[in-house]
């Protein structure tokens, strides 16, 4: 819990201003490792009582799962609202900010950002499905700097239906 509360500490001032705001992959990862830590407990306090968890491998699939399926509904949001304001700058949303020197925007600032968080969920998402032993044959495992907007979503939501083919509680 002090460690919960140490890591605010970091994003809050004394007046109570955002100092810095935690990308939604951050935010994700902070979550799974405070799953895990709390499976931890739970196993030992179990072994402890002599208690076998037999669904904990299960559990805990899922928790990442359920964790990845909200990070790709928050990468579907954010691209769409980037999209809808910015069409012409969106076009190719992995590669649409200026070179090194020129001007960037509004547009091309979040469009970087975006694609920096994608890409940390893209990795781990390649990590859980070669620790689960599925295929990375989706698309979003091949999308590259030429890859349309349209593409991406559909690459997105194309995940997010596959996610919700293994795990049966997303969605509710």
């Amino acid at each position: 819990m002090q460690l919960i509360v140490a890591s605010a500490a970091l994003y809050v001032s004394t007046s109570g201003k955002t100092i810095a705001q935690p990308s939604p992959t951050t935010i994700l990862l902070a979550v799974v490792v405070l799953i895990s830590v709390l499976m931890i407990v739970l196993e030992h306090s179990a072994a402890r009582a002599g208690k076998h968890i037999t669904s904990t491998e299960d559990l805990r699939r899922d928790l990442l799962l359920k964790a990845i399926w909200d990070a790709i509904h928050t990468h579907i949001r954010l691209y769409r609202e980037i999209n809808g304001a910015n069409p012409a700058e969106s076009q190719y949303p992995l590669k649409a900010w200026p070179k090194f020197g020129e001007p960037w925007r509004e547009a091309h600032a979040s469009l970087f950002a975006e694609s920096v968080a994608f890409e940390r969920t893209r990795e781990l998402m390649r990590s859980a499905w070669v620790d689960l032993g599925w295929p990375t044959t989706q698309e979003v495992f091949r999308v590259s700097a030429s890859t349309t907007m349209t593409s991406l979503l559909t690459a997105l939501e194309d995940i997010d239906y596959f996610l919700r083919s293994k795990v049966k509680v997303l969605g509710t």
